[in-house]
Order: structure tokens, then sequence, then C-alpha cells
């Protein structure tokens, strides 16, 4: 059982761009991998992660966090301090290897994190979200997707970063951890108050079971000005909820990795 319920998340990287890694989408076979080292360590709490529906552990695919950076990343997010101290002995070793079908990469500073870089680890919590909805001071959300994010809309892939679809899309995934559940007809309507500016959006592609899928990436910036105060605090704790699950469609295997910046 985990007892812990704090979150853990952040990221590895791999040094040099890596066309296979950031052109395929990779996560899955690296969550298997990641499974096999637990299993390693601590085989009892392997098969709790095995058998529960809860996404213990969640990795994202491979991605580049700017064009200067020449490097690429992973981001990880684990639940319970148990995991993420078996995770510390996987990734802190003289090894540093991962193996992603049938393919070995050397990692470079695994406890990195580009959110906040006095921080070598992203740790968080349930109470830490509340406190952000709670807040009627927020400004704009600066974003930046940066894996390809898409979204399923009357069974087809909607590929635009509309408000309304994209905060319904982290809204239900926040109601899913029974917290605190948002109203998402309400969220919808104060979501049509949101303008955005500083568009930097383009079409990205990542091959998926042989399959081309097509995303967006890049950053955009979200104006709340217009949305009553009271509301405002939970699109800005959506926002930052969403690192740890990412946006849209097909998050377990990398798509719609995700990180934000809160203005207040």
């Amino acid at each position: 059982m985990i007892k812990n319920k704090d979150f853990y998340s952040f990221l590895i990287k791999v040094e040099d761009r890596n066309s296979f890694l950031v052109n395929n989408a990779v996560s899955y076979f690296f969550y298997s991998w990641l499974l096999k080292e637990v299993e390693k360590f601590d085989s009892k709490l392997s098969n709790t992660i095995h058998a529960s529906s809860k996404p213990y552990i969640t990795v994202g695919d491979f991605f580049q966090i700017d064009e200067s950076d020449n490097n690429s990343y992973s981001r990880i997010t684990c639940f319970g301090k148990e995991i993420f101290d078996i995770l510390i002995k996987i990734f802190d070793n003289d090894n540093n290897c991962i193996r992603i079908k049938n393919k070995k990469f050397k990692i470079f500073n695994s406890f990195t994190d580009f959110v906040e870089n006095d921080s070598i680890v992203t740790k968080s919590d349930i109470n830490k979200f509340l406190e952000i909805k709670n807040k009627n001071n927020i400004k704009e959300i600066k974003a930046s997707f940066l894996t390809p994010v898409f979204f399923k809309k009357q069974n087809k892939n909607y590929i635009l970063p509309e408000p309304q679809i994209l905060f319904t899309d982290l809204a239900k995934k926040w109601n899913e951890i029974k917290i605190d559940p948002i109203d998402i007809d309400l969220l919808a309507k104060k979501s049509a108050h949101i303008y955005f500016s500083d568009v930097e959006i383009k079409s990205d592609t990542r091959v998926f079971k042989n399959i081309k899928q097509i995303g967006f990436t890049g950053k955009i910036k979200f104006h709340l000005d217009d949305v009553s105060e009271d509301f405002r605090g939970t699109f800005a704790m959506l926002s930052e909820f969403g690192f740890y699950t990412g946006i849209g469609s097909k998050t377990t295997y990398g798509f719609g990795q995700y990180i934000s910046e809160i203005i207040e």
C-alpha cells in the first residue's frame, strides 16, 4: 500500500538531440523498462503498481525545452515517497542508462528541474493545488506545450489550444482524484472569458504504433482579466496540475507534456 500522498516530478536528460527519442512515442517502452527496474528493488511495491488502476508512475515522451537547448528530456512523475526513493536509486547510479526498444541511452544530471532552477525535484501535494485555487489575483498563464497535444472532440482529433477544450480536459483529469471536484459546465462557461496572445504554436507529429499522430507544440499566453475573480484560481490550479498529468489525449504515451508559469 502506498501511504505517502505527495507528488514528485523530475526530468532526466539525454545529451544531444536524439531524433529517435524526440520523433517517436516511446514513453510506453520507457515505462515498461522502469517498472522492471522498480521490481528489482521492491517486488511487492511493483505488484501494487501493476494491480492498481491509479497512475502511481507516469512518464512523458522526450522533448526539447527550446531550440537553443540540444538536449532531450523526459518528465517522470510518481505518487508516494516510497516510489520516489526507489526512482532515486534507479537513476542515481554509476551507469545511469535507460533502455528503450532495445536501445540504450546514457543519461546525465538525472534530477534536473526546469520549473524551479534552485530545486532538483518538484514536490507537490493536493493542498498546494487547493491553495492556488483560492487565489483571486491571477492575471495570466504562460503555457508551454512540449510534446504534441491533441484533443478528442466528437470522435475527431482537435489540434487547437482552445481554452474551453483545454481547461475542460484538465478539469476532468482533476475530478478523477475526487477531491474538491470542479463543476465542468460552469468551468466551460467561465473559460469563454479567457483570451490569449503571444501565440507561437506549430503542428508537430509523433509516431505512435507506426501511425503519425499530429498535434501542436509551442507557447501561448492566456489572459484571465475578464474572468471573475472567484474562478481565476481554478484555471491557475488546473494549469499547474497539467504538468503532472499532461494535457489532451494519449498522455500515457507521452503526448501533451505541459508546463506553465502563473502571473499574479
